[in-house]
């Protein structure tokens, strides 16, 4: 109800909280979004907590659990020899990048001036050029060199 006054500003519901996006909204209604945001925080419940992404304000349980947890579970599930890609525009990536280390081709996307992150593209379609890549590698009528 209250988003109804911020245009562009959505809700996506994640399997255990939600996010609240303002990328697309028009920029003179932020100052605005987050004094809603500070009002409203005495109302998240105990157990739960508010962080603050790019562009979104996420909602989330208070555990100590985030991407680097999911994703070393992921690595110790997987039977055999392979390499994981792992890329991210967020902050909360940062987690995943460090848990992952060199065992990883990490990338973050977006123009920082540090990461975890082994590599770093400025755009997103940087990497659809390189997904692109090993798309074309692996197709087996496909040149072998890249």
């Amino acid at each position: 109800e209250d988003l109804k006054s911020y245009p562009g500003a959505f809700i996506e519901r994640k399997g255990f909280g939600f996010a609240l996006h303002y990328r697309r909204m028009p920029a003179r209604f932020l100052r605005s979004l987050k004094a809603l945001v500070r009002r409203r925080m005495p109302e998240i419940p105990a157990g739960w907590r508010l962080g603050e992404g790019d562009k979104t304000f996420d909602v989330r349980p208070d555990i100590d659990w985030g991407k680097g947890h999911a994703l070393e579970t992921i690595r110790r599930t997987l039977p055999g020899g392979w390499l994981s890609l792992f890329v991210g525009d967020a902050g909360s990536d940062e987690e995943g990048f460090h848990t992952l280390g060199p065992r990883a081709l990490t990338i973050r996307v977006g123009r920082v001036t540090a990461s975890a992150a082994q590599y770093s593209v400025p755009e997103r379609r940087q990497v659809d050029h390189l997904l692109e890549l090993l798309l074309e590698r692996k197709r087996p009528d496909a040149a072998q060199a890249v």
